[in-house]
């Protein structure tokens, strides 16, 4: 019996050189600030973005849910908040076709409520949940839909009693956005808080964020916590000193096994990577103000991307975390990037803010790229062959009785029906053969 993938593999290499010229930049805002969170490519090659408006919608900022096709054209917006302020910090495509984006809704002035909407296809709203906790505010930084169709979240929930402080807030929830279980880290008189969660390959959560400890003198370190599918502890590590305040803001599973993070450390960015006990490995720095999110690419390196110096920042690193090149985007005032994702024609997408260009003070800016330099294409649809780097896109056989898994660039594990634009690594009997952009 044979078993089949429908995927088509392009071999290419990265040259060493400079980084890929811009392809186009969109922005999307009025006269007032807006701003951009989170970007995924979508289905029909277009993107998925949200953020925060203060333009449109009810008053104060709201949050703003844009649909893009492939050359950044508008194909609607959405607007969900109050008279007060509401932000969105991320979205995910979902497997039943529509969306699902968490951040946070004020019922009244500094008094969010963590919250969690659930869109269809159109973006029109299907459900929306909201949490907090008694006697103090939640907010949500990331979401991811889980193997059992359900959601996990991250992000900060406040408590008043008996002293004014801050948490890592992580939820799991049912696929209709009720609780299933939650977690809380940190300590009485401290401020922390979660910014990005995975699920894991092993079916547990990887979470980071900024974890203060009272040993630092309430400094703010670089926090990683790996727990079980039930949230159970497995470790926590802290990264940093009492020097200044240290930030995890983005979290990847790496194919070869342990976590990569990025973000700040001592006013810089950061990278961070780890082994699968939460040691580290490497550390790396390549200037600039911040490193905001991070993404495994085709070859097992990896694009960073934030800011420096009031321009957006695009790092390209190898698996060792040697740069392969850094690209600068922006104009003449403040602008950052806040999310990147390799696109299915191996360049770039990357959102965040403008205030060099637009309508507004700041504005949503969009930068896409050009496939990296140096790609060159050969066919093949062999699932045995070993080589450095694939791009899939057509037909993979596999004989019956070779156990096959495919991860997202997440690391979490997804089935052949789920796949969607992106990246995704195959394993073929325990090792990982091939790199896959659907």
């Amino acid at each position: 019996m044979i078993k089949s993938i429908s995927l088509i593999l392009l071999l290419f290499s990265i040259s060493l050189s400079q980084g890929p010229d811009t392809l186009w930049t969109r922005t999307y805002g009025g006269d007032k600030d807006d701003g951009a969170y989170s970007i995924r490519p979508t289905s029909d090659g277009g993107y998925i973005v949200v953020g925060y408006t203060r333009s449109f919608g009810n008053g104060g900022s709201d949050i703003w849910l844009l649909k893009l096709d492939a050359s950044g054209d508008t194909l609607w917006t959405k607007t969900f908040g109050s008279t007060y302020d509401d932000e969105g910090w991320d979205v995910q495509p979902t497997s039943d076709g529509g969306y699902i984006l968490t951040g946070f809704m004020d019922s009244m002035p500094n008094w969010g409520k963590l919250s969690l909407i659930k869109t269809d296809e159109n973006g029109n709203m299907i459900w929306i949940k909201q949490y907090r906790a008694p006697d103090g505010p939640a907010e949500g930084y990331s979401i991811s839909e889980t193997s059992d169709h359900g959601f996990i979240v991250t992000g900060m929930v406040g408590h008043s009693a008996p002293s004014a402080s801050e948490y890592i807030w992580l939820l799991k929830t049912d696929t209709g956005g009720d609780t299933t279980w939650g977690r809380e880290w940190g300590y009485p008189e401290c401020f922390s808080l979660g910014t990005d969660v995975h699920e894991t390959s092993d079916g547990g959560y990887i979470l980071t964020g900024a974890l203060v400890l009272p040993s630092t003198h309430y400094r703010k370190s670089i926090g990683l916590i790996k727990t079980s599918s039930s949230g159970g502890d497995i470790w926590t590590r802290t990264y940093g000193d009492s020097t200044g305040d240290d930030y995890g803001y983005s979290v990847c599973e790496c194919p070869s096994g342990g976590y990569i993070v990025v973000g700040v450390r001592r006013n810089g960015g950061y990278i961070l990577r780890i082994d699968a006990n939460g040691d580290s490995l490497w550390a790396r720095s390549f200037g600039g103000n911040e490193y905001r999110s991070v993404t495994v690419t085709a070859d097992t390196g990896y694009a960073v991307v934030g800011s420096k110096d009031n321009d957006i920042y695009l790092i390209r690193i190898d698996e060792n975390g040697d740069t392969l090149w850094t690209s600068r985007y922006g104009g003449s005032d403040a602008d950052g990037g806040y999310a990147v994702e390799q696109t299915a024609d191996s360049g770039y997408i990357i959102a965040g803010y403008t205030s060099s260009s637009g309508a507004g003070s700041s504005d949503v800016y969009l930068v896409k790229t050009e496939p990296e330099p140096g790609i060159g294409e050969a066919l093949d649809n062999s699932i045995g062959g070993r080589y450095r780097s694939t791009i899939i896109t057509g037909s993979i056989s596999l004989p019956n009785g070779r156990r096959c898994r495919i991860f997202d660039s997440s690391g979490r594990e997804v089935k052949p029906e789920s796949i969607r634009p992106g990246i995704y690594f195959i394993q073929v009997d325990g090792r990982i053969e091939q790199k896959v952009i659907k």
